[in-house]
């Protein structure tokens, strides 16, 4: 099988796991210390336009994935920052975009997942600022 291949078959693999509602572990600090490292959550498949700032959710980066906050979109990309970093993400393509998360698994209990208000907020005004300083880099 050609290494190609590979990233099609687990993109695939998390696509069946997103539908069939199987807990998915965070693996690594970037979300700290909201969803720290070992954190199992649910995820659905979504598209772009019904995520909102303060979502969190899952892209395909090449052969990894990576668990962080939807901050906005703009044309065909999508915007996300992890918790723990003081800058957002390299924007990313549409079809990056897996899932969306649903809820925290504790103890065998599905705690729903739904940003507050004055969280989208923070996250709407920072995806905003962003897209605003990524359009200035474009002109210049």
């Amino acid at each position: 099988m050609k290494n190609e291949a590979l990233p099609d078959l687990k993109r695939i693999g998390l696509e069946l796991l997103l539908r069939h509602g199987r807990p998915v572990r965070v693996s690594g600090g970037s979300m700290s210390p909201a969803l720290p490292d070992g954190t199992a959550v649910l995820l659905e498949p979504c598209r772009t336009d019904v995520l909102r700032p303060g979502d969190v959710v899952l892209m395909s980066a090449g052969r990894a994935c990576v668990l962080h906050r939807f901050i906005g979109a703009r044309k065909e990309k999508v915007v996300t920052k992890a918790d723990a970093s003081a800058r957002p993400d390299a924007p990313w393509p549409q079809d990056a975009l897996l899932g969306r998360m649903t809820a925290i698994v504790s103890h065998g209990a599905r705690k729903p997942f739904r940003p507050g208000l004055l969280q989208r907020t923070w996250y709407a005004f920072i995806g905003c600022l962003w897209l605003f300083c990524l359009r200035i880099k474009a002109a210049v």
